[in-house]
């Protein structure tokens, strides 16, 4: 049970931040299984739990396919011993929550005002708020700016430049 806490957490963490764009903004996009469109790039946290990518006309938050596949196993519902009330809740909780692991958030280009390496940190800006997108999201215990490698920030920074450059 303390893992499904601790998945739930994870989930919650992941798509939030106190700096996030707007409800206006940001989608819950289709579980990750279900992309039917080639993604431009993706990079992945250096723990490998993370994975931003851009798609189309959109970059996308989700947690890796590896991660995914862990929480998963770890849901497994048919591993739940018994049939009584607290296992049925367990089952439930379960379910619920893997079925939800899939979701990705979408945040559109044209909301990103800059892209730029601070330090080493990835620093993604929006447009709406001036403020740093993801800010107050975490990943393998770092800020998520701070998850992904230098040579991978640069590669999707390069990418988002050029995609920003382009717009205007």
């Amino acid at each position: 049970m303390k893992r499904l806490v601790a998945v739930s957490v994870l989930c919650v963490v992941a798509c939030s931040g106190s700096d996030t764009p707007t409800k206006d903004t940001v989608v819950m996009s289709m579980p990750s299984a279900q992309r039917t469109e080639p993604e431009d790039i993706a990079i992945t946290t250096t723990d490998g739990s993370m994975t931003m990518a851009v798609r189309g006309d959109s970059l996308r938050l989700r947690l890796s396919d590896a991660t995914r596949e862990k929480v998963r196993a770890e849901l497994d519902t048919s591993k739940v011993e018994g049939n009584g009330f607290g296992a049925r809740i367990s089952k439930a909780l379960k379910s619920k929550v893997s079925a939800g692991i899939g979701v990705e958030m979408a945040i559109p280009l044209s909301t990103i005002k800059d892209a730029r390496l601070n330090g080493s940190r990835l620093v993604i800006e929006s447009t709406q708020t001036g403020k740093e997108l993801f800010d107050g999201t975490q990943a393998g215990g770092k800020p998520l700016g701070d998850a992904f490698s230098s040579e991978d920030a640069k590669r999707l920074i390069d990418f988002l430049q050029t995609k920003i450059a382009a717009k205007k």
